[in-house]
């Protein structure tokens, strides 16, 4: 009778090497934990409960730390309710590590003295792949996972000068024994030669039952091929064989786990099913419990073997191919590109593993889906996508129908950055007016910047945009039709600056805290503005057209929009006028500025404002002005509440006669409330692969608040214009965990 063998497992110390594996023999098996299962399946599903899997025991057992198995530990996958058989010498069921986890399917296939184990070899390798989490030792792969323990070394060869035999016969048996058990996955830590007709049908038996065959590559040396054992069956089963090779050599006094370890047999000739995992010095128990270090590619197997049961417990959708399909795509590259002759397919990352695969689809509906990408946010909901937690979650399928749920919130991009120095000065104007009776033209160049070198507008946190946007002419015509009416036509100006200008109230010298209509940066173009006076009362009609400003996508094209606005104002006692007004916002493709993929929302959205003002006038020198508006946003699927608010103080000829103090304390526009509201799929059903539905709310309302203040100082000097800036902003951008931002600004102007 055909028989098997592997070398005897050298314990040098506590905690220290133990060489086992390879040579011309099969070496014992190890088990490996169930897959896990994002989401659960239960409709909506609930979120994995929060638990530090980053423990001292984690950080103990190196096999899953190097694997990232903690990964699949965060999505709720722990093994639980996936069996792994492990052919090898037993397992000692008194060991707390195994406790209420050993299948009635387990037993003796070479005799009938149980599973218990003399050696240490199998106690070892069940261990790496499923002991459990109990914070003492070391935890498996799948901590949780059940474990078929079949024992198969031949009665009396334990402890021998020759090491534990195995007979093919009782490999054999046990993967019979393993297939009836509900096995998932079998893992063989063995070595040795082909194996043998009778074994050959008995895998192929379990290969016809979808399991998963994870056989040890072999402990020959790392310029000697994949042992038979594994290659044959690799050959004869593809996609259903993995080939472990075992990672790790010692470099000044610290494990590398990026090369091959010395005695790992390599990829060649079983390449194309060949995977590395952390075979070198490996914490686990023996049969006493006591804790060594493990040297072989025995014990990289059931580091294998428990990945896959995560997979299968996190998906139980999946079959043994796409399994063992999905654990080579997400290795990591290691030697030559692509799949070689050393290495294989790389090295496990249990992580890449559970993250998806391929093209991805809304769940129950097949409708492609991006996993980021989806939108930008407009600056006035800031940071919305990276601080929200949303209470229900969308479920989306990839390319092996494995469900996730997926944060809306998060796949969309923050809001452009604003920089607040940089824009001021470019939009620095040199301004020229000229009267022909009653008509104004004034001409508003903004300079080239001269005397910068080409990274100038890096510098000044500008885009290219930006830089080619400092050259153009805004214009305007103001014709007085009369004492009591007045209109404005413009290029470059906005509708509510018109309207002002038409009001005859002075233009402010800010830069932080520049008046914010809009919400966002805006290319303006044609603008028309109408006021006429009814005596104590007085009533504007103002609109302008431009495309949305972007940094970070198409620039100003194809994003128009068009904001109009009627106001009137009434003086009400001596020196104070109210204020209020209504604007409309139509936006083509955007809204208040950020983009949406149309899946989200289809065209652009309507933003209606509503604002009250107050201008107060302390005699000739001294001004208050108080501003607050509210808008409404409203588009498919989208509905927005926002509001922004100013106060200023204006102080004429304080040192000469034309110099001026301007104070402003102000808030930019904000998301007060509101969001995305979208029906999408909330739960999967893993048993009937359907999918349900819900509402699923992707609130815009950001993590802070951002009020800016500055103070402005400007006088005459020397035939030009001196003005100094000092600005503070508080969660600048929205953003609660910012950093606040201040800064100072001096600028001389000479008219030419």
């Amino acid at each position: 009778m055909r028989q098997t063998r592997w070398m005897i497992s050298v314990a040098l110390l506590s905690l220290g090497v133990a060489a086992c594996g390879g040579g011309g023999s099969p070496t014992p098996p190890v088990s490996s934990p169930p897959p896990p299962t994002t989401p659960p399946p239960a409709p909506p599903p609930p979120p994995p409960p929060i638990t530090n899997f980053d423990d001292a025991e984690y950080r103990r057992s190196n096999a899953a730390v190097d694997a990232k198995a903690i990964a699949a530990y965060e999505e709720g996958a722990t093994g639980a309710g996936v069996k792994i058989a492990i052919i090898d010498t037993g397992l000692n069921p008194a060991l707390s590590d195994f406790a209420g986890r050993v299948d009635p399917a387990s037993g003796d296939v070479a005799g009938n003295r149980g599973v218990s184990d003399v050696d240490g070899h199998g106690t070892a390798v069940t261990a790496i792949a499923a002991a459990a989490r109990d914070g003492d030792g070391i935890l498996g792969v799948a901590f949780d996972a059940t474990i078929i323990s079949l024992r198969a070394d031949s009665p009396g060869t334990c402890g021998t000068a020759s090491g534990c035999t195995l007979l093919e016969s009782n490999i054999a048996t046990g993967i019979d024994q393993a297939v009836a058990g509900g096995a998932v996955v079998i893992n063989l830590s063995l070595g040795g030669g082909a194996p043998s007709q009778p074994l050959l049908n008995a895998m192929q038996r379990a290969v016809n039952a979808g399991i998963i065959l994870v056989i040890a590559a072999g402990n020959d040396g790392n310029n000697v091929p994949a042992d038979g054992f594994a290659a044959v069956p690799a050959s004869r089963f593809p996609g259903q064989v993995i080939v472990a090779g075992s990672l790790g050599i010692l470099e000044n006094g610290t494990v590398n786990t990026n090369k091959l370890s010395d005695f790992s047999n390599n990829a060649s000739g079983a390449q194309n099913a060949y995977l590395g995992a952390t075979g070198f010095r490996v914490r686990a128990p023996d049969h006493t419990g006591e804790a060594f270090l493990w040297s072989g590619t025995s014990f990289s197997a059931p580091v294998i073997t428990g990945a896959v049961a995560l997979l299968k417990q996190a998906f139980p959708n999946l079959t043994g191919r796409q399994i063992t399909e999905i654990l080579f795509n997400s290795a990591d590259d290691l030697g030559a590109p692509g799949v070689d002759s050393t290495f294989g397919h790389g090295r496990l990352n249990i992580e890449a593993a559970f993250q998806p695969q391929g093209a991805t689809a809304l769940a129950g509906t097949g409708e492609r889906i991006a996993l980021s990408g989806n939108g930008t946010l407009p600056a006035a909901a800031g940071d919305a996508a990276g601080h929200t937690t949303m209470g229900a979650r969308a479920i989306f399928l990839d390319r092996y129908q494995r469900a996730y749920q997926l944060d809306l919130a998060r796949t969309l991009d923050p809001a452009d950055s604003n920089p607040s120095l940089g824009p001021a000065f470019v939009n620095s104007v040199e301004s020229r007016a000229s009267r022909f009776g009653n008509l104004e033209i004034d001409t508003s160049v903004r300079p080239a910047m001269i005397g910068l070198a080409d990274d100038g507008p890096e510098r000044l946190g500008l885009a290219r945009e930006e830089w080619r946007e400092a050259r153009l002419v805004a214009a305007s015509a103001v014709a007085r039709l009369s004492d009591r009416t007045a209109m404005a036509f413009g290029y470059g100006q906005g509708a509510d600056a018109m309207q002002r200008r038409l009001a005859e109230v002075a233009s402010d010298d800010f830069i932080a805290a520049r008046r914010d209509t809009l919400g966002f940066a805006a290319a303006r173009e044609e603008g028309f503005a109408v006021r006429h006076d009814l005596g104590p009362l007085a009533v504007g009609f103002a609109t302008e057209n431009g495309n949305v400003y972007s940094r970070f996508e198409r620039g100003v094209e194809n994003t128009p929009y068009r904001y109009s606005q009627v106001s009137a104002d009434a003086g009400l006692i001596q020196g104070g006028r109210a204020r209020a007004g209504f604007g409309l916002l139509e936006e083509k493709e955007t809204f208040l500025g950020g983009r949406l993929n149309p899946q989200f929302a289809s065209g652009g959205a309507d933003t209606r404002f509503a604002f009250l003002g107050w201008h107060q006038q302390f005699g000739e020198r001294i001004a208050l002005d108080l501003e607050a508006r509210r808008g409404w946003t409203r588009a498919d699927n989208l509905a927005l509440t926002s509001e922004a608010f100013s106060a200023d103080l204006s102080v004429r000829e304080i040192f000469t006669g034309t110099d001026r103090l301007g104070l402003r304390v102000a808030q930019p526009l904000r998301v007060r409330s509101g969001g995305l509201e979208l029906w999408m799929p909330t739960g999967w059903d893993w048993q009937s692969e359907t999918a349900s539905f819900g509402d699923v709310a992707v609130p815009f309302t950001p993590s802070g608040r951002e009020i800016r203040g500055e103070a402005s100082y400007s006088r005459g000097l020397l035939g030009g214009s001196l003005t100094t800036n000092v600005f503070y902003r508080k969660d600048p951008g929205h953003v609660a965990s910012g950093e606040d931002d201040m800064g100072a600004a001096i600028r001389f102007t000479l008219g030419l």
